[in-house]
């Protein structure tokens, strides 16, 4: 993730955002990593509200910013893809979050 509500990801090891075939997502917020099934809804998608994850011990400023993180996969009901970029956006259109796809 390169930008969370439009500000810059604080972390050196940024989030990420893995949806597979089976619609199973990973994601590593900048400390822990979570697990779950992303859900289709009549508006778009929806991810888990609650998502099983690791539970290290993290710098506030990392803490925060990876619960922002978990926030706004909470308020997700579409995205735009474009070339190798990734948009997520809440229900009134706004982008909460930004991604650029990587190699792995």
């Amino acid at each position: 993730m390169t930008e969370g509500f439009g500000e810059a990801f604080p972390n050196d090891d940024p989030a990420t955002l893995v949806i597979d075939d089976a619609m199973n997502v990973s994601a590593f917020g900048g400390c822990n990593r979570f697990r779950g099934q992303l859900q289709p809804s009549g508006l778009g998608l929806a991810f888990p509200e609650n998502m099983a994850g690791t539970m290290m011990a993290c710098p506030d400023e990392i803490e925060a910013q990876e619960r922002r993180f978990l926030e706004a996969l909470a308020q997700v009901s579409d995205y735009v893809r474009y070339g190798a970029g990734l948009v997520i956006e809440d229900f009134d259109g706004r982008v909460v979050l930004h991604f650029f796809e990587t190699p792995e």
